[in-house]
């Protein structure tokens, strides 16, 4: 077995090993895979000349993503994009050109998922979030008791008047961070209501959403369905199967809201999909990201990665939220003026409604 044989068997090993279990892999795997693609790139001429010419590894892109990305905009010829691009390279046509090429092709998804991973820097759809007003202030103390506390996970303290708050950050991260929300929760157990503040979430690992939100349900709870594109024709899809959560041992069984707004993607959505299949649990803010679908690691043939939404999911009123977003119950909006002086009118409009309620 030469050295580029092992490279390739490594590196398709390690996707095999670790997207089925996690679709929404860590940036620490991609890194990973990435060291090794440096490790094996002393190859020989005769093994890389081929793989590495940019016909050729546009064409393994094109191969990758027409068969795994989960949603062929009809609006979008991609017919049409492939040939403009593909007529445009040749054997030597240098890296930077044909990762711009790349570029373009991410870019015709409008999906925040899709990337390309390269020594020269990583391409995908940088502008999507430039695109939404961020409708968050920085969290002013004043309206804490205390000043909340703070992991690299969440913040949460009480707030005036009693309601309790936790902001989730991320979900990205090791287990262990996250299992810190069972100390959080029976700190907080004494008090009323609790805000659940998602707003600037954009995703990390399904497992950890989903662990967490085991603290937030009632009961067992069918929260979403997903299929996967598994075929080369753009409707070739498994079944719909129901993503079933059941609730921890220790959870909040309290009056809660979810604090949402464009930012709020991926698994940071998956969350707030998780925490709505409870009756009478309230989103205000603004409408999230609209990051359904789950993305899949693939190596191109020079050893350039790729990643694309292979996932689709579908909200238990039918509704998929691809790049619409889910819509919150109540809309709330902070004008430049409030952000000047921080007022954070998303969380005051959430405090009224758990205060009202508990009148």
């Amino acid at each position: 077995m030469n050295q580029f044989d092992l490279h390739r068997r490594m590196m398709n090993s390690i996707i095999r090993c670790s997207l089925p279990k996690d679709p929404l892999w860590g940036m620490r795997g991609l890194f990973a895979l990435f060291l090794i693609s440096l490790l094996f790139g002393c190859q020989s001429h005769d093994d890389r000349s081929e793989l590495i010419s940019a016909p050729v590894v546009f064409d393994s892109y094109w191969e990758a993503f027409t068969r795994h990305y989960a949603y062929m905009d009809e609006t979008v010829n991609w017919d049409s994009a492939y040939a403009v691009h593909r007529a445009t390279l040749t054997a030597q046509t240098p890296d930077d050109d044909l990762l711009e090429h790349l570029h373009q092709m991410v870019n015709l998804t409008g999906d925040a998922h899709t990337n390309v991973f390269a020594p020269l820097g990583t391409v995908g759809n940088e502008a999507y979030f430039l695109n939404f007003r961020t409708n968050q202030v920085e969290l002013g103390y004043n309206y804490f008791d205390e000043l909340p506390l703070s992991t690299r996970i969440y913040d949460y303290g009480r707030l005036r008047g009693g309601v309790a708050y936790l902001r989730v950050k991320t979900f990205v991260g090791e287990a262990a961070d996250f299992a810190f929300i069972d100390t959080i929760l029976m700190q907080l157990a004494d008090a009323p209501a609790l805000i659940v503040d998602v707003r600037g979430n954009r995703g990390g690992l399904l497992s950890q959403c989903h662990e967490l939100a085991r603290r937030f349900i009632d009961a067992e709870r069918v929260v979403c369905h997903v299929r996967a594109r598994n075929g080369r024709d753009a409707g070739d899809f498994s079944e719909w199967e129901p993503v079933v959560l059941s609730p921890s041992p220790v959870r909040w069984t309290k009056p809660m809201v979810v604090l949402t707004n464009r930012t709020c993607y991926s698994a940071g959505e998956r969350f707030l999909v998780c925490l709505k299949s409870v009756p009478g649990v309230v989103s205000v803010g603004d409408t999230t990201g609209g990051g359904s679908g789950s993305p899949l690691v693939r190596e191109l043939s020079n050893g350039w990665l790729m990643r694309t939404s292979n996932t689709q999911t579908r909200l238990l009123n039918g509704r998929d939220f691809q790049k619409t977003g889910i819509p919150p119950d109540v809309v709330v909006w902070i004008s430049g003026g409030d952000a000047r002086i921080m007022r954070d009118r998303i969380l005051e409009e959430a405090v009224e409604l758990l205060q009202g309620n508990a009148e």
